[in-house]
């Protein structure tokens, strides 16, 4: 906090108190002399607190306010004089009408992309198979249109379903959807998209459930398998993130956004001067990532990755992001760029690390996935059909090769996940072999997959073990949406142990091993069992890691199902030359070879 910033333009920090005071709840008068402020000069931030006199007002602890509760920061307008002091930058009034501005400031974010990013532009775009034609006029209806996949511009929709009556496209209003569809008969939500649509000067709008054909599983299969072309073909996607539902709508703040008050006139440098505006500091962005309802649901993570551009309406303001920068209305996110966005460890802004090589980061695939796992959907028979359109667009653009229920390759690294959170069952229906992160899931708590390989450095895979084959089998048309079965065959050396638990889960071999992390995929506790374990990573020589195996007795001997994982702290090559030279009889173990489903 600096003082000096205080003493030297005490009039200008008065009259900011003054606004900050009123903003509190108290509309007239000036805050006691004993109150205290502080303002920081790098970001203009303000923060205030009563002084020792007693007072009956708000009293604020100046360390919470410090975390964020209650800052005031100071700006200019654009379209005014900027201000040549450093802290008081230039910033939007967010508390306008939203219906009044949203067109020139997504028409301006979309023409700055379009003409200045060359990450964001494809050459030529594909129509999808359907789109709703929103007609030229304010006044004309909808139709349903069967493109034959033509070339035109187009806006795709993001939006979280669910309203007492959801419309949707089936077998028996296919036909009529084509001749007509009655824009008030739509629910909010796609009312708005059609009005952003026209307003923007475009035809055509995509939204799943009237572009799809419910209740058609030859057509939903095929449909959800082009979702990675549909997002990344469209020229803007609309995410409805305020919106808890269809009926909801968007085009309405929902959240009160903080008023500025004109607090200053200040004399710049060059003899100008500058009107000086305070508000209370809310980051209103990071509502996108934290409160959005859309940020809940499974399905749209992939729309938000895929699509070149996206802008959000959030409760508070609209948000741009796409594979060359972010944007906001209230300008704290001020033409955000790759490297920041890489710095800033959010969603937001990071659509553009899809273009990276996905064998060399993995990372960005698991991180991915531990977004995925805290979301829902409405259908759990989704769970990997809602991740398809991702891993699709990695295979078609940067040739990442085989992907198998949710993993890539799959090297024997990725094989190496495990729950942090220790609450895992089977997920029931069948969604994914034993070996796949896919197959477990959580009653309550949602489920937090990490992988050894981002947890520990040097992770070398033990030349001892390698993958023999890999299968799974689609339940539909696409090839990486569900499954209804799958196998691994890996070559390697077990090695026996007893699974128990008595207050936490421990393994007990004769290798004389410390097991310092037991994960295990589901509720185990009442039970003692047998089970093989299979070393498959070395990390730095002084800890090793491998698989829980269960035999299934159905199947027979060589074939079993994972039942976790299981990191130790015995000296990795130690254990290895263990596992190799376990002597029954003076007869070194041979390679087994083992097949996990």
């Amino acid at each position: 906090m600096n003082k000096n910033i205080i003493e030297t333009t005490g009039w200008l920090v008065h009259a900011t108190v003054v606004s900050a005071y009123r903003s509190t709840g108290h509309l007239e008068g000036a805050p006691p002399a004993s109150t205290e402020i502080a303002l920081d000069a790098k970001t203009g931030k303000l923060a205030i607190r009563d002084g020792p006199q007693p007072y009956n007002g708000p009293k604020l602890d100046i360390e919470r306010l410090w975390r964020g509760d209650f800052l005031f920061e100071l700006f200019t307008e654009p379209g005014t004089q900027p201000c040549s002091l450093p802290y008081i930058p230039t910033r939007q009034d967010v508390a306008q009408v939203r219906k009044t501005i949203y067109i020139p400031l997504v028409k301006g974010w979309l023409r700055t992309c379009q003409q200045n990013h060359p990450e964001c532009t494809k050459r030529r775009t594909e129509l999808p198979s359907r789109v709703i034609d929103v007609g030229d006029r304010p006044g004309e209806e909808l139709s349903l249109c069967v493109t034959k996949h033509g070339s035109a511009p187009y806006i795709a929709l993001s939006h979280c379903w669910g309203g007492p009556e959801l419309p949707k496209t089936t077998r028996e209003n296919y036909a009529s959807r084509q001749k007509v569809i009655l824009l008030k008969e739509l629910p909010r939500s796609f009312q708005d998209a059609v009005h952003v649509t026209r307003g923007l000067g475009f035809r055509y709008l995509w939204i799943d459930s009237l572009c799809v054909i419910q209740g058609d599983k030859d057509d939903w299969e095929v449909e959800s398998s082009r979702m990675a072309q549909v997002y990344n073909d469209a020229v803007l996607v609309i995410g409805a993130d305020q919106a808890k539902d269809s009926t909801q709508g968007f085009l309405v703040r929902r959240t009160d956004s903080p008023s500025s008050l004109p607090v200053a006139t200040v004399q710049n440098k060059d003899g100008t001067w500058s009107n000086v505006h305070s508000r209370q500091f809310k980051p209103l962005h990071r509502d996108l990532r934290r409160v959005s309802p859309l940020a809940t649901r499974g399905w749209t993570l992939q729309e938000q990755f895929l699509s070149r551009r996206m802008v959000h309406f959030v409760g508070r303001e609209l948000v741009w992001e796409c594979r060359t920068a972010a944007w906001c209305e209230c300008m704290e996110i001020d033409n955000m760029q790759k490297d920041d966005m890489d710095r800033s460890g959010e969603t937001l802004g990071q659509k553009h690390r899809l273009e990276s090589d996905l064998s060399k980061d993995k990372g960005l695939w698991h991180s991915m996935i531990q977004q995925y796992h805290a979301r829902d959907l409405t259908y759990p028979s989704d769970f990997l059909s809602a991740l398809s359109g991702i891993a699709t667009y990695l295979q078609q653009q940067y040739s990442a090769g085989k992907y198998c229920a949710g993993l890539w390759g799959p090297s024997l690294g990725e094989l190496l996940w495990y729950n942090e959170t220790g609450n895992a069952r089977r997920a029931m229906p069948y969604r994914a072999p034993t070996w796949s992160w896919a197959s477990v899931t959580a009653d309550s708590d949602k489920l937090h997959i990490k992988f050894c390989a981002d947890e520990h450095e040097f992770l070398e895979i033990t030349q001892e073990t390698y993958i023999l084959g890999i299968a799974c089998t689609p339940s539909g048309k696409d090839p990486n949406g569900a499954v209804t079965s799958g196998h691994i065959t890996l070559q390697g050396q077990l090695f026996p142990a007893k699974l128990s638990y008595s207050g936490a889960y421990t393994l007990q071999t004769d290798l004389g091993s410390n097991f310092q992390m037991l994960s295990i995929d589901e509720d185990l506790r009442n039970v003692t069992l047998d089970v093989d374990c299979i070393l498959i990573g070395l990390h730095e020589e002084f800890i090793s890691s491998g698989l829980i195996l269960r035999k299934k007795p159905i199947a027979g001997n060589s074939t079993y199902e994972r039942v976790g994982y299981f990191l130790s702290s015995a000296h990795g090559r130690d254990m290895q030359q263990k596992i190799q030279m376990r002597e029954y009889g003076g007869v070194e173990d041979d390679p087994t070879s083992v097949t996990i489903i």
